[in-house]
């Protein structure tokens, strides 16, 4: 069951691969496409061993054809199709397309030559039990289908034998010099295979000892699928890796950001919910839900919005009204940094005030955007940590009796509530 599940999920990671490495191959200008053929049909071949690896679709394989324990042989050629486009992919990846092709041949011919071998010892072999991944086990030591197995398994052994040693040599050259995520993808990849050597190692040796009446059937039942379960990761994470690696730093740093994104977000609600009245048109819809789980974006434009109705207020917020608050909280002796997020959150709201009242000021103080003369790589940390410390004290009772002391100035009724998006 465990090793379905995984066959399965293995699938699906191949084809999502190759479903990219497709689209490049459409994007790539003619020079570079037999470069990237090779990684798609290669994929396609590794997604098709896996799939008919799953016990229910190769159990369902053999009911719907009718021929029993064919299953088995397709796994017996769609593995060497694989192995042969894995190296024939590795050769376009290092050498020019006439090179390449040149050995690539040879390759193709030898592998299709082996699968035609396994598919006529499994003709001769007479029809089978209709069995899937137990036919290893029943039919090791069976006249035709023995050698087929042996033959498959020795042939695979030396296929990951040559692919992760040209993994590795290739890793070692100077063409992946600065390239670390080439360099890295290869060196995962080499050891996958190596892993995959393993398994075809231990699984030949199991058959052949079935040869001389010796049950070491732990080897093909155990040990061996243990280590095909531990190879497929490495190689998909190899293959993988030169695609997301690169962008692998930046993700688990928004990643390790999102709680704070989060928090910051939440705490700027009192200021957001006040200034939403001025003009709701403004809010950025969130058309996803992967744009509603992006915390980091979504305080990015909490912060946009707050931004642009404080705008909005500019004109309505006087000096003679600022120079009043200002003198109001000096008296009571806070700190200059908590005095001047209490000045600004008083400003902000009695600039609302009059901005509901409809009577814009004629004195309206000058005031530089917060951050615009800060160096671009602090301004976004200086306006979050800005915009926090107003939202914290913006119904501050401080704040309150400020404005109250103030003569003519008309309280701000509470905002309407609006749901946050």
């Amino acid at each position: 069951m465990i090793s379905g599940i995984f066959y399965f999920l293995c699938a699906a990671g191949t084809v999502v691969l190759v479903v990219h490495k497709f689209r490049s191959w459409i994007a790539a200008p003619p020079e570079q496409r037999p470069a990237i053929l090779p990684v798609c049909t290669s994929g396609i071949f590794v997604a098709a061993g896996f799939l008919v690896a799953v016990p229910i679709v190769g159990v369902n394989l053999n009911w719907l054809t009718g021929i029993p324990s064919l299953s088995v042989i397709v796994l017996g050629v769609t593995t060497m199709a694989w192995v042969a486009s894995g190296q024939t992919m590795l050769l376009y990846w290092r050498h020019s397309p006439d090179c390449a092709w040149r050995i690539a041949r040879w390759i193709i011919a030898i592998y299709g030559t082996i699968a035609a071998a396994q598919v006529t010892l499994f003709i001769l072999g007479g029809p089978p039990a209709d069995l899937h991944l137990e036919f290893l086990v029943v039919y090791a030591a069976a006249p035709f289908f023995g050698e087929q197995m042996a033959l498959h398994f020795l042939s695979y052994t030396v296929g990951m034998v040559s692919l992760a040693y040209m993994c590795w040599k290739w890793s070692t050259e100077q063409t992946t010099v600065g390239r670390v995520w080439l360099r890295r993808g290869l060196r995962f990849t080499a050891a996958g295979f190596l892993v995959a050597v393993g398994f075809g190692a231990v699984t030949f040796v199991s058959i052949i000892a079935t040869w001389f009446d010796l049950d070491w059937s732990l080897l093909s039942t155990k040990v061996g699928p243990t280590l095909n379960i531990l190879s497929a990761p490495l190689v998909i994470v190899g293959m993988s890796i030169p695609v997301w690696g690169p962008k692998l730093p930046g993700s688990l740093q928004r990643i390790a950001g999102y709680p704070a994104a989060y928090r910051a977000y939440r705490r700027l609600q009192p200021l957001w919910q006040a200034l939403l009245p001025i003009d709701p048109a403004m809010v950025h819809p969130y058309r996803s839900v992967a744009d509603r789980l992006q915390f980091d974006l979504r305080l990015l434009w909490r912060m946009i919005e707050i931004n642009d109705w404080l705008q909005v207020l500019q004109p309505y917020r006087a000096a003679p009204v600022a120079a009043a608050i200002s003198e109001r909280l000096d008296s009571t002796g806070l700190t200059r940094t908590r005095a001047l997020s209490l000045q600004e959150a008083a400003e902000i709201r009695a600039a609302l005030a009059t901005y509901r009242r409809g009577d814009p000021s004629v004195d309206a103080s000058a005031r530089p955007v917060h951050g615009a003369t800060e160096p671009a790589h602090h301004a976004f940390a200086s306006e979050r940590a800005y915009l926090l410390s107003i939202a914290s004290v913006f119904h501050d009772h401080r704040v309150h009796d400020a404005l109250a002391a103030i003569p003519g100035l008309t309280k701000p009724a509470p905002a309407s509530v609006v749901t946050s998006p």
